[in-house]
Parts: C-alpha cells; structure tokens; sequence
C-alpha cells in the first residue's frame, strides 16, 4: 500500500507543478457592482500606457528649492539616457504644458523649461519665481503635496510628484501573462516592475537633497518576496512539527514516515486540485497545506497510539486491532471536518468555496495516508525491529542527531512539493531511500545476522502520563458546576467580540512595514492622501448618451454627487488644494473640452465634416452628430487645446469613453478619501448608486445601462463578503456537523455536546482578534472553518473513547477519567506539535503568515482545553445519574490472544536493533 501512494504521488506530480503557476481566484461575490467594474475594466482599461508615481520627499525644508528641482533633473536625464530607455518609456503630454513628455515629468523639467539658462544657470530667486509661474496651472498644484502652501508670495512644498510613463505593452512576457490571465493592462507585468525598480534606483541616485520612492508600481514582486521571506519559518514549522512527532512517539521510523506521507500527500493534493481546475493562489497553496499538516499529523498521532496500545494484547495484528478500534473516531472526525469546511460553499465566493473544497480534499488524502497507511507501515517495521528501549547518553545524542537530520530533510522536501512538486517528488524519492529504505534494510541485515528484535516495548511512561491526564480531567469534570457557569459567561463574551469583528483591508496585513512598497504607499498617502483621492467611486453610462439632455445629466453628475455629500453627515469625496472634488474625465468633459476649443473643432471639422457649435453657450457641443464627430477624433487623436496643448491624450479618452457604433459607454469617476474605511465608502456607494438610479429612471429610452462601483466600493463590499461568509457558513456548518455526528452517536444530545466546544473555540478566537484590533481579510476568514474542523477533531476523538470506556466501566466518573488518560496523551502530542510550528509561523515576517500562524496555534490551545477540561464536564452533565455509575461494570472486551509462530518465537530473546 505504501508504494502505492508514492506511485500515486508521482503520477500527481506533474498536475501538482501545473497548477503552482495557476492564478489567484476570484474573491468577489455576484452583484451589480461586480457585473459593473469587469464592464468598465473591460471597456476602459485597455491602455499599455501605465503612469507610475513618484513621491519626492525634500530631507529639509521645501522640496521646490533649486538643490532639489536640479538634483531631481540631473537623475531624471541620466534614467533617459539607459540604454533601454526609449523602448519601454511612452510619450505623452501633461496638461497645461505644451512640451513633449518623454517618459517622465514633475515640475523640475517645466520650471527648468520656464527658465532662460535652465536650472543649471539660475539662482534661487529666479527659481522661485519661475516655480510661482509654473503653479499658476491650478492642474500643475495638484503635483504638490497637500501641505503645500504660498509664505510670503513664495511656494513651499515638502514634496511634489513626478509621473514615470511606463509602456507595458513593452514586456512580451508581461504582455502573453495578461492574456493568458485576463488581467487588465493597467497593471505592470512582474518584467515590468523589475525594470521601473531598476529605473528607481537611477532615479535616487545619492539622494543628497531628497527620498524618493515609486509608489504602489511593485505589489506583485513584493509580495512574492513577502512570500519568499515566510518559506524559511513555514520551513522551520514542518521541521518542528517532524522534529516532535519523532521525540515523542520516541520513534525515528514515525518521524521518516511522517515526512514521506506529507511529501506524498502533498503532491496528490496538487495533482487533485488541477484536475478539479481549482485556481492557485495563497489560501489553497500554503494556507491550506499547513493546515493540513496538522490535521494528518493529528490522524497519524492517534493512529499509531492506537495501534501501540492494541499491541499489548495483539503484538502479532497490532495495526488491524489498533485501526480498527480507533477508525470510528477518525471516520466521524474527518467526516465532521469535511462537512465544517465545505458548509463554507454557501457563501458563493468562488475563493471561498474552493478553499472549502480544497481543505476537504486535502483532509481526506491526510485521512488516507497518514491516518491508515503511515501508522501500518509504522507497526510493521516496529513489530519486525522493535522499539527503541532506554538508551546511554551517547546513543541518545546519536538517536537526537538522526532525527533532526531528518527533520531538517524532510522539512525541505515537504515544503519543495508546495513550491516546486517536480523537485519536491524528487526530493521524497531521495529522502525515502536514504531516510528510510536503506536504514531499514540494515537494520534487517543486522537481525538476519542474530542481533535481532524484541516485539515488546516498555509503556510504563506512558501509562504514567496518562494517569496524570487522567487524574486533571477528572477532576475538572467533578467541579463541572463551577466550570459549565464560567465557560458559558466566557462564550456570550465571546459572542459579543464575533460580532464586533470587523473586516478591513490594510496592505500592511499583506507586506512588511519596512518594505519598499508600503514606504511609497505610506509616503504618498502623507503627502497627497486627500488630494488624489485615495479610492475611487463611479457611475458607469451606456446608451444615446450623445442626445444633448443626457450629455447635460452626465455633465451635472460631480456637482451632483458634491451636492448630495453636503447633503450628508459624511465627506467622502477626495478633493483638490483649492477644496474642489476631485473628477476624472468622462465624455461630458471630453466634449466640453473640444467645444471650447478652436483646434479641437477644426481637428474634428477636417475629420468628419461636421462642425461643432454652442449656441445656446452652455458649453457643450449642440448636437448628437456633433458629440460622435468629437468622440471619433479623440479617441484617435486625443482632443487638442489652443496654443499648441493638448487637453486630453487619446490614451485619457479611451480611459473614460468608449463608442460601439452609436452607442457610447461613459464612467463618472470621482475620488474617494479612503480605500476601505465602510464609515466613508458606504455613504459614497448609496450617493452613487441613488444617481444612477435617478439618472436611469429619467432617460429610459436612451440608457442602455446605468450603475455604480468603483474599486473601492467593490474592495469594501468584497471584504464584507467574508465577515458575511463566516457568519453564515459557522451555524451551517454546526448544523450540519451536529446532524452528522447525531447519525453516528444514533443522539442529538450527545451530537450537541461533541460539537458546542468547537463553536465556543472559534467565538473566543474572533473575540480575541476583535480585542487585539485584527480584522477578516482573505486569511483569518479561515480560521473559523479551521477552528470548527481541529475543535471537531479533539472533541470527536475524546468523546468516542468516553463512550467506548462508558460500555465498560459503567461510571461516568470513572469513564470520563479513562478517556481523557488514552485520548488525552494522543492530543497533547498532536497540539503540542501543532502548537510549536504554528507559533515559529507567528515569527514570520509577513504579517498574514505571522496572524495566520498565532491565530492558529491559539485555536490549537483553545481546543485542546475545551476538549479535555470543558467537554468531560458536559459529558457528565449530560450522562444519565450524573458521575454516578450506571448499570453493572462489564468486563473489557478483551482482544484475542497473539498466535505464535517461528518469527516471534526465533525473537523472543533477542535485543532490540534500530537505525
């Protein structure tokens, strides 16, 4: 059977490795506003041309003295001077100036523009006035900091932006990504983002003057550096977890199949998920797996006690006694699991449901390999080596130093099946020869040349162990009625915290603080958090929306939206240095401008034929044909002012409009003063979702379409998808969970006390996040399915024994005492393992990991408690006559006595050999 699963995860091994380059799946919940943004993401962000901000931060005082305007100059020729430069950099212009853009701009090249000898060959006073010049375009004052201010006719700023204008069509790579994956391309591809890094260093060169630092341009690298920076302590865990199982089984043949069972189920966990077509991601490529190490190092540890505790009476079958007797409890805590984490199907997410469907898979594959398979292979190579009995102090040493070599091995090559299967297979196949096979095979040389092996094994620790676990349960149980008052008060605190848990979204959860990345996030937010309009909003148009009364809705629609937050409690909109709401192009701005313009009308008089009039001076173009002539030339031309300008880049035109015969698609976008907080985002949502009803209702023959979203309308609605999530998946899965184990109790009050333990656990823990200010995001969404499955675990595996000793004994005091000394030590041993890896996670330095790990090996503690301290109590309380004895004491069921035979016989006398 053993060579079976290894086959098996080899054949699984080439799925596994094509799945690690899937995506991340999608988090979004179905509605309108979802429907909404992948139309606009669709329609609108079709652009290679990607503008990348830069913060430059003066070290002291005005970033808008000349040290820094030619420090900033002198960097910004030498970075366009790279020899690959002009092939990845677009050109455009920026309003207000009439030069050419060669890839980058900030207001060091127009000030050195306005000045006869240029910054080289001005001093300060001239500087300064030509900065005063320049800032008289109110457009230019946004590339400000929102601390910028005029001190005695002079403009001062810490810190002004400068744009890099990246071309992502540039990167083949990128560009053969992106359509593999449908991602939009206002994204930079990771070929991409090495290269603007590279351009970022150029760019700070000594950095005597100033800091600067790209802003938000390198999320996809980071985080895979994030990721990169966690595998040494996910590492460090799986080394741990090995590391334990082997000392406290006190055997070096269950650490070695521990590892190549993990390696193993690892890689048909992979080869699984790609044939179900599961996307890839974080949550089913490293969450999941960790937590499936401990759920198959939990079937492994119970197994293999089982199985010792059965060869006592039946040293020559020991497996099939102890395997059978312990799988009822295993059967209904895999099932009870499963069931916790596939109720999370309910909430239709698509991450969310395959994470369930994906943890389901996984516990079963563990439930098989290291719940059935591991623990035989274990009993046969101990019923034919024997066991190790107490060892000198070099021997020991020399046993510790084996195991930790092992340790460390397989810690690698588990982890390689999760980031590289090919390698990882490869690694099992190594670590299975020279870890396991061959150690064996000398081992069984050794007996074949008379040192052989006694089958027998000193358990007197163990049962001395169990006596005290025993003893603890016990007598918690006796005090049940001080103990049931206390947890029930505990839980209702509880249950106030789950509900106050929030879900929030801070890219602080996802980066370290101290990387590059959220110190440009952190450095623009500083300098331009409420005057660029940290999130957005918008409402998205499509119809005739070139008849005249619909152009002058759209053209109404800011001023609208500001009337409506006046209106309110609540001031939602991002807003400019002179307190103007911040507005993004759309078509009414569009025609505007071209109406306004003599070399807009004639560009589009010499295109078309047709020329553009305002007569009734409002502003905007007179008639339907008028608006298709302007939007036809823009979006190939761009939409030109006078003087030589351009008011809008054609780039900027297909950004805010698109036309599809004669019909036009519009977004109304405007700036919102925050990502995610819901005291803001949701009075923004309900304005803009008010106006596109309004608006639709009023035009409905000429609107196709009329709605709201916006990234951050969706990224907020999206996180409330979770907290939404875990609240309806929790009571389904305890319904579920109880309808189960009642089927197999054949009792829905024993089903109700075996399951309420878990749902106390995952109250506390989110109580306990509510305390400490942690929120739900993607990860510790998790927890609470995670909670419920290990909490099902414990309480499952304790209260099959209790019934079990209940049948023999006939005292429930005396029952309660037996399960928590057999089970007891098993589940120590499972969470003491679990406890310590999870907590090396808590060292990570990525903050999710680091979360996900404390949190977890909290949950494990929790679980632990409530199954040995609070569960006998309930058991008591619930049990006919109390702690009383029930019945008449029946005699165990004795197992049938060990046949002997010439193996057993030729070994009676023999000394035990081992690896």
């Amino acid at each position: 059977m053993s060579a079976v699963v290894v086959a098996l995860a080899l054949v699984a091994t080439p799925f596994a490795a094509n799945r690690t380059t899937a995506d991340e799946p999608n988090y979004d919940p179905n509605g309108d506003i979802y429907e909404v943004m992948d139309i606009v993401d669709d329609r609108f962000n079709t652009s290679d041309v990607v503008a990348v901000p830069f913060v430059v931060e003066a070290r002291e005082g005005n970033a808008l003295e000349r040290d820094v305007l030619v420090e900033w100059l002198d960097n910004t020729e030498e970075m366009l001077a790279l020899p690959d430069a002009a092939d990845h950099l677009a050109v455009g212009r920026v309003t207000g100036v009439g030069d050419v853009v060669d890839g980058v701009w900030s207001i060091a090249q127009a000030v050195d523009g306005r000045l006869p000898a240029g910054l080289d060959g001005a001093d300060d006073a001239e500087v300064a006035e030509a900065v005063s010049n320049v800032l008289a375009d109110d457009g230019l004052q946004r590339t400000l900091s929102q601390h910028a201010a005029v001190v005695d006719g002079v403009w001062t700023a810490p810190a002004f932006m400068s744009t890099l204008i990246v071309d992502n069509g540039s990167f083949p790579d990128d560009v053969a990504d992106r359509l593999d994956s449908g991602e939009s391309a206002a994204y930079l591809g990771v070929d991409a983002q090495e290269w603007v890094r590279n351009v970022q260093d150029v760019l700070q060169g000594e950095e005597r003057s100033y800091r600067a630092i790209g802003a938000g341009f390198d999320g996809g690298l980071a985080f895979v550096e994030q990721l990169a920076s966690a595998a040494p302590f996910i590492l460090m865990a799986i080394v741990l977890i090995v590391l334990l199982v082997g000392a406290l089984l006190r055997s070096y043949w269950a650490g070695a199949l521990v590892v190549v069972s993990l390696a193993c189920t690892m890689l048909l966990y992979g080869g699984v998920l790609d044939r179900l077509g599961f996307d890839g991601g974080m949550l089913l490529g490293f969450i999941v797996p960790v937590a499936g190490i401990a759920f198959g190092v939990d079937f492994f540890i119970h197994a293999v006690e089982r199985i010792r505790e059965s060869s006592e009476q039946a040293a020559h079958d020991c497996a099939a006694f102890g395997l059978v007797a312990v799988a009822p409890a295993m059967a209904v805590a895999l099932a009870s699991s499963v069931v916790a984490f596939l109720a999370n199907a309910v909430s239709g997410v698509q991450g969310i449901v395959e994470f369930g469907f994906g943890a389901a898979v996984l516990l079963v594959l563990s439930f098989g390999v290291l719940g059935f398979v591991a623990p035989s292979a274990l009993a046969r190579i101990e019923t034919s080596l024997g066991r190790p009995p107490r060892r000198s102090g070099t021997r020991r040493l020399g046993s510790l130093v084996g195991l930790i070599t092992l340790s460390v091995a397989g810690g690698i090559v588990v982890t390689m099946t999760l980031v590289a299967p090919v390698v990882g297979a490869a690694g099992t196949i190594v670590v299975a020869a020279l870890f396991l096979a061959l150690p064996y095979r000398r081992a069984r040389r050794r007996i074949a040349n008379g040192d052989a092996a006694n089958v027998g094994e000193n358990r007197e620790h163990s049962r001395r162990g169990a006596a005290v676990v025993g003893g603890l349960v016990a007598m918690t149980a006796r005090a049940r009625f001080v103990v049931l008052p206390v947890v029930a008060g505990l839980a209702v605190v509880g249950f106030i915290g789950f509900n106050r848990v929030d879900s929030d979204f801070e890219l602080s959860d996802f980066y370290s603080s101290d990387s590059e990345f959220i110190e440009g996030l952190d450095l623009l937010d500083a300098h331009f958090g409420t005057t660029t309009g940290a999130g957005e909003g918008l409402i998205y148009l499509e119809g005739d929306l070139a008849e005249p009364a619909v152009l002058h809705a759209i053209d109404e629609l800011p001023a609208a939206i500001a009337a409506e937050e006046a209106r309110g409690d609540v001031a939602f909109l991002g807003r400019d240095l002179d307190g103007e709401p911040i507005v993004a192009p759309n078509l009414a701005t569009v025609v505007r401008a071209a109406t306004g313009s003599a070399g807009a009308r004639g560009a589009v008089l010499s295109a078309s034929g047709i020329e553009v009039t305002d007569e009734d001076g409002d502003g905007l173009a007179d008639s339907s044909d008028q608006v298709h002539a302007i939007v036809t030339v823009a979006l190939a031309d761009g939409v030109d002012g006078d003087n030589g300008t351009q008011r809008y880049t054609a780039d900027s035109v297909r950004s805010a409009v698109a036309l599809d015969g004669d019909r036009l698609a519009t977004t109304v976008r405007v700036g919102v003063n925050t990502l995610t907080d819901d005291r803001i985002v949701d009075p923004a949502r309900a304005v803009l979702e008010e106006l596109a009803a309004e608006i639709a209702a009023e035009y409905p023959d000429h609107l196709d379409r009329a709605g709201a979203s916006g990234a951050t309308i969706v990224s907020r609605d999206s996180l409330n998808s979770f907290t939404d999530a875990m609240r309806i998946a929790l009571p389904v899965a305890f319904v579920a969970c109880v309808l189960l184990v009642a089927v197999v109790l054949r009792s829905v009050r024993d089903a109700i006390v075996a399951v309420s333990p878990s749902l106390v656990v995952v109250l506390w823990v989110y109580a306990l996040m509510s305390l400490v200010g942690l929120s739900v995001n993607v990860v510790t969404a998790t927890i609470a399915a995670i909670a419920v499955g290990v909490g099902l675990d414990y309480s499952t595996h304790y209260t099959m024994r209790y019934r079990e000793e209940l049948r023999v004994t006939g005292s429930p005091i005396d029952a309660v005492r037996r399960a928590g000394g057999d089970t007891g030590g098993p589940l120590a041993v499972s969470a003491m393992s679990s406890i310590v890896g999870f907590g090396v996670m808590a060292l990570a330095p990525m903050p999710i990991f680091a979360t996900f790990g404390l949190l977890t090996a909290v949950m494990v503690v929790l679980s632990l408690a409530v199954s040995l301290l609070v569960l006998p109590s309930l058991l008591l309380v619930t049990s006919a006559g109390g702690g009383r004895r029930t019945g008449q004491r029946r005699s165990p069921q004795t197992l049938p006595p060990p046949v002997p035979n010439a193996a057993h016989t030729a070994l009676a006398d023999k000394e035990p050999v081992h690896a």
